[in-house]
């Protein structure tokens, strides 16, 4: 683990969020922009039925069969229009970007481990001390305590 690691995983993980950001706002943006489109053309379809009903009640069948179908058509323009913007989906982009959120997610769960794992670690050494000297220390003073027992083992008893 190094700080190198982590700040690339979190660039990583920018990068991912501001491309599923821009992703769902250009989505959002098409939906709206279908939405105003549908509702425009609504409104043309019941300006146009109003116009068909008035012909209708002014002059009886000539010119109300034009605008009550072009009323008709509106209205399914409009539908379509309205079917579309909800069942589009945003592509495969957006699903591209949310893997490499997660892979940016994971690494940087990793690295935080690895953080945590180094943390523990020098944190324990300065709780007891001892429980990080002694095993380095135990071969060197078994080694000289072998030693002098020899030489004191050794040495000429003066009786």
């Amino acid at each position: 683990m190094n700080i190198d690691s982590l700040t690339r995983n979190l660039r990583v993980l920018w990068r991912a969020e501001k491309i599923m950001a821009d992703i769902q706002l250009q989505h959002l943006l098409m939906r709206v922009v279908l939405f105003a489109v549908a509702a425009l053309i609504a409104v043309m379809g019941l300006l146009l039925a109003e116009l068909a009903l008035f012909w209708m009640l002014k002059d009886v069948w000539s010119a109300i069969a034009a605008a009550a179908v072009l009323a008709g058509a509106n209205f399914a323009l409009a539908l379509a229009l309205v079917a579309i913007a909800i069942w589009r989906k945003p592509g495969r982009e957006l699903e591209m970007a949310r893997e490499v959120q997660t892979a940016a997610i994971q690494g940087l769960q990793a690295d935080a481990q690895a953080i945590q794992g180094e943390v523990a670690s020098f944190a324990g050494a300065f709780r007891n001390p001892m429980e990080s000297v002694v095993p380095a220390l135990i071969v060197p003073l078994a080694t000289i305590l072998m030693k002098s027992f020899r030489k004191w083992k050794d040495a000429p008893k003066e009786e």
